[in-house]
């Protein structure tokens, strides 16, 4: 049976190289992208596969429809790699920076639970949710002490 993946976050850099690693493994490849025009697809064309994944507006999974766009998909694994990315836009639009960085997060883990299905889950995180570490390298030990609203809300 041929594994289907959902990657928010399709047409950025993480998304773009782990949808050519999962194709390449025989998975069928659907993602979303808050930018879906010619010029953000660069990534995709460079690698090859803009015509072998499936790009979606990421209104899909807003509210009113992620419960319906997830059971339309039926994918076996979701990579939630969307969000808000820049430290410095983080400090310009911390409201905006949070709730993109949370809020599709806990939309996508309640319809999996809602559903009821076997899906795989993986959330992007960052470094930055450590800020200035006192210990270096960090481990599972080490106190979350975000310096910037982009941290915070990878905390969260």
């Amino acid at each position: 049976m041929n594994k289907k993946a959902l990657i928010t976050g399709i047409t950025g850099q993480d998304g773009a190289y782990l949808s050519k690693l999962l194709l390449s493994k025989g998975y069928t490849v659907a993602g979303t992208s808050r930018n879906k025009s010619k010029d953000n697809l660069w990534r995709l064309n460079y690698l090859g596969i803009k015509d072998k994944v499936k790009i979606y507006d990421s209104c899909c999974i807003n509210d009113k429809n992620i419960k319906k766009f997830i059971k339309k998909l039926c994918p076996n694994e979701i990579y939630n790699l969307s969000g808000v990315s820049s430290v410095s836009e983080s400090f310009k639009n911390p409201i905006e920076t949070f709730e993109a960085n949370t809020t599709d997060c806990l939309r996508i883990l309640s319809t999996i639970y809602l559903l009821n299905k076997p899906i795989k889950f993986y959330q992007a995180s960052s470094s930055d949710m450590f800020g200035n570490a006192a210990s270096n390298p960090c481990d599972e030990k080490t106190i979350f002490n975000p310096q910037s609203p982009y941290g915070a809300a990878k905390v969260f």
